[in-house]
């Protein structure tokens, strides 16, 4: 006598040809999670070798715009060999200094060449990340989140309407203020309210 066919045995016979065609091998698990912290491995040493190579490497002044180009394109062009994106930590530590030090100088001196420059090179970085999503070379949720935290864009412009007051600050009409706060009594009298 033949089985009959049921839901029971259509989802088993499912499952068996999913575990035979590798969707849910442990294997690929086991060689996934090994690569991811192979990864995560690599990127710590390579953090720390640019560190080293950062405290070591001779401070910019960054009052010399000419010192933090020369300084700023070296970085971008051993970004561009390494096939790493820019960011501006890299940056502040090609420069010799931190991410917090950086931005500080920059708020520091607003309208400096070098401030502008730094500007330009923000802009650059948002510019490569935003591609580098548009063609799936990059998550497109850490993007977003980056380019919101680091490079001030936002969703949305929000404008408030600037309200002038015709008045001093002293030269208040309280009946006029009155009037335009409380109902008018005698209009609902007239229609038989009350």
């Amino acid at each position: 006598m033949e089985k009959s066919l049921t839901v029971r045995s259509m989802v088993d016979a499912l499952t068996e040809d999913k575990h035979k065609n590798g969707s849910k091998s442990k294997v690929y698990k086991a060689l996934a999670d090994e690569h991811k912290n192979e990864e995560i491995s690599l990127s710590i040493r390579n953090k720390a070798t640019a560190l080293k190579e950062a405290i070591n490497a001779p401070k910019v002044n960054l009052t010399d715009t000419e010192q933090v180009k020369e300084r700023a394109f070296m970085y971008l062009e051993a970004c561009g060999l390494a096939s790493c994106f820019p960011s501006v930590m890299g940056l502040s530590g090609a420069m010799g200094c931190s991410r917090q030090n950086l931005n500080q100088w920059l708020l520091a001196h607003p309208g400096h060449p070098t401030t502008e420059f730094v500007a330009m090179v923000k802009d650059l970085m948002a510019d490569i990340l935003t591609d580098a999503a548009l063609y799936n070379h990059a998550n497109a949720v850490q993007t977003i989140f980056t380019l919101k935290n680091h490079f001030d864009h936002a969703d949305r412009v929000e404008i408030a309407p600037v309200v002038h007051n015709p008045l001093g600050d002293n030269e208040y009409d309280i009946e006029e203020i009155r009037k335009r706060y409380t109902p008018d009594v005698s209009k609902e009298d007239e229609n038989g309210t009350n």
